[in-house]
């Protein structure tokens, strides 16, 4: 197998297979004790409908099967997929995710914000100063949001969408209190539309100095392209950039759109071309300049 169809591998299912099974589950989300290192409070989640898992403890975010095999065994990736091949290390039954996503989703959570306010939590701050994100730009667009799921309450960001209800992240969750996209309408002729608002945010955060003459679309869930009212406010503008995933999701709906007007839309993925999205460049691109910043300190 090539590393394609290792890296579809299903996560939950093959640490369950070795031992190891989360201590909570919400929604898509599976949290454990990360088998990496010893802890005594959840940090390593599972998204599983992408198959991606982050060690929030150290700093590893939506990293792939293989990435779990060659950090758990301290191998590296020609070792990784020897073994796998071999079956010396694969177990006796797994699920392909690429099998798991024909199952049909669970019902999405309900959740009611019962609170927002302006954004104050030190965790929260941290957690978007950890993500690379502007907190004079965080603190415009969002508001910090206080939820109930299943009678148990929770904190977040929050970012309205055009209901005037929040989609909502913290370092732990994802939720939404109803799934719709948010329009920015800053009567621009071109628009730039982005998959989550953690992009939205990158982007403005990297042009806060500069920010370009631009209305904006964030759909909060790429499937979300084809509803009618984000293609009635695509149709107003002259250009569009699309700023989706680098995944199969992305992929479909960015090809779908330049094939039907390939002289409006522009595909603007080439700038996060080794990344899942815009954000992890981003993030990845700052730890890169502070590595360089202390090899040269440390080398005076």
């Amino acid at each position: 197998m090539r590393c394609a169809e290792l890296n579809d591998i299903e996560m939950v299912s093959y640490l369950a297979s070795i031992g190891i099974n989360p201590v909570r589950v919400v929604g898509d989300f599976h949290y454990y004790l990360s088998p990496l290192r010893d802890e005594n409070h959840p940090s390593f989640r599972i998204e599983r409908s992408r198959n991606k898992w982050t060690d929030f403890g150290i700093e590893l975010k939506r990293k792939s099967f293989l990435d779990f095999i060659m950090a758990y065994r301290n191998i590296d990736i020609k070792e990784a997929v020897r073994q796998l091949n071999n079956q010396e290390i694969r177990p006796a039954a797994y699920i392909r995710s690429a099998d798991l996503r024909l199952e049909p989703m669970p019902e999405p959570l309900k959740v009611k914000v019962f609170k927002d306010s302006m954004l104050q939590s030190a965790a929260l701050l941290c957690y978007l100063q950890l993500r690379n994100i502007d907190l004079e730009i965080a603190s415009h667009y969002c508001r910090e949001v206080n939820f109930n799921i299943k009678g148990k309450n929770y904190y977040g960001i929050g970012f309205r969408n055009d209901s005037g209800r929040f989609e909502i992240r913290s370092p732990y969750m994802k939720a939404a209190e109803n799934k719709q996209i948010t329009t920015i309408n800053n009567c621009a002729t071109m628009v730039r539309v982005f998959e989550g608002f953690f992009d939205f945010l990158t982007f403005m955060t990297l042009h806060k100095n500069n920010p370009p003459h631009s209305n904006y679309v964030i759909l909060h869930c790429a499937h979300l392209m084809r509803r009618k009212e984000t293609q009635d406010f695509l149709a107003l503008h002259d250009k569009v950039f699309l700023f989706l995933d680098n995944d199969p999701t992305g992929e479909k709906y960015t090809h779908e759109a330049i094939s039907a007007d390939g002289k409006r839309y522009e595909d603007r993925r080439f700038q996060y071309a080794t990344h899942a999205d815009l954000n992890e460049w981003a993030v990845d691109k700052a730890a890169d300049v502070l590595r360089k910043k202390k090899w040269s300190q440390d080398n005076r």
